[in-house]
């Protein structure tokens, strides 16, 4: 059973892996080389992430699991849950330990210090993983007024970050820059960042999408946070408001109300327990039986019929067969 167990494990594994199970990105929300329709603006980047991280982000490479070949620490129950589950976890555990924390701030002439270190650190971050992107317009959006940031703060350091716009009449954002330090990519920060920010969309500026124009190299990695080509949002509540750019593709999310995007782990724990103690009243698989003792007793050469009916389970099995109505 243990050796079944661990078979199971690994092909549970490997179909959360198969199906995309989430991307980090180093990332970018922006699209391809071309020039911005609208004149003034920059045309996105031909990266997503720069410095080696196209890989991830078109879902190619693993997604998130420690830098530098450090492995996260994982029990065998959650091993059984899957690799997505199993990185939530131990990034939930860092937040409740006070490694890690994502706060959103804003600019305003009232900023307090702490915030505009935060905001020029993650300029700092947005410059370095965008090269193609011009600074000058990175500071403009970063510390415009009508903007926020929700920053990923680790010892009290600045590591990544997305900024990004809410119509509130509209009820949507627009994701403009999303970008995690190459040190600590590859770790689930990434999917984390914008779990925090899908989740105060809902709970502070009661959005209901997400639009982003995505180039080539980061539809992979919007697509496992949810977002998809096509756009179910109508289009007089988002025609002229977004920024628009020629080689980028637009994609959508939107916000379930009824999912908390940070409790992902606790959610499919329940519904495991659920499950398996309703899988328990119908069948005895959970049950193990110990082992024969029969053949302990034998001297080397020696051999002995067992009984059938003395083995542990096939009569409980027998049973539960004719209870079902098989043969």
């Amino acid at each position: 059973r243990e050796v079944l167990g661990e078979e199971e494990g690994r092909r549970r594994r490997a179909m959360t892996m198969a199906v995309g199970s989430a991307g980090s990105p180093g990332s970018r929300s922006g699209a391809g080389n071309g020039a911005p329709e609208t004149s003034g603006k920059p045309a996105r980047p031909d990266t997503a992430g720069g410095h080696g991280d196209q890989k991830d982000l078109s879902g190619n490479g693993k997604d998130n699991g420690a830098a530098g070949g450090a492995s996260v620490p994982a029990s065998p129950a959650q091993q059984r849950q899957g690799a997505y589950v199993e990185r939530e976890a131990w990034l939930t555990k860092q937040e409740l330990d006070g490694d890690i924390r994502f706060e959103c701030v804003k600019y305003s002439d009232e900023c307090n210090p702490t915030h505009l270190e935060w905001l020029l650190a993650l300029k700092n971050i947005f410059a370095r993983q965008l090269p193609n992107m011009p600074k000058e317009y990175i500071v403009r959006l970063v510390f415009d007024k009508h903007h926020r940031s929700m920053v990923a703060v680790k010892k009290d350091k600045v590591f990544g970050g997305c900024t990004f716009r809410c119509f509130e009449g509209q009820e949507f954002g627009e994701i403009v820059f999303l970008a995690i330090a190459a040190q600590e990519q590859v770790r689930g920060y990434g999917t984390r960042l914008m779990n925090h920010l899908k989740e105060y969309a809902k709970r502070d500026e009661k959005l209901t999408h997400f639009l982003t124009y995505a180039d080539n190299n980061a539809i992979g990695y919007f697509q496992k946070q949810g977002f998809t080509r096509e756009i179910f949002l109508e289009r007089e509540k988002w025609g002229g408001f977004i920024k628009d750019y020629d080689g980028g593709t637009l994609m959508e999310c939107a916000l379930n109300y009824c999912l908390s995007y940070t409790q992902f782990t606790k959610i499919i724990k329940r519904q495991r327990e659920f499950l398996d103690a309703q899988v328990r009243k119908i069948s005895k698989s959970h049950v193990v039986y110990p082992g024969l003792e029969h053949f302990k007793r034998l001297k080397p050469g020696e051999y002995k019929r067992v009984e059938v009916e003395s083995i542990p389970g096939l009569q409980e099995a027998r049973q539960s067969k004719r209870d079902r109505g098989w043969a």
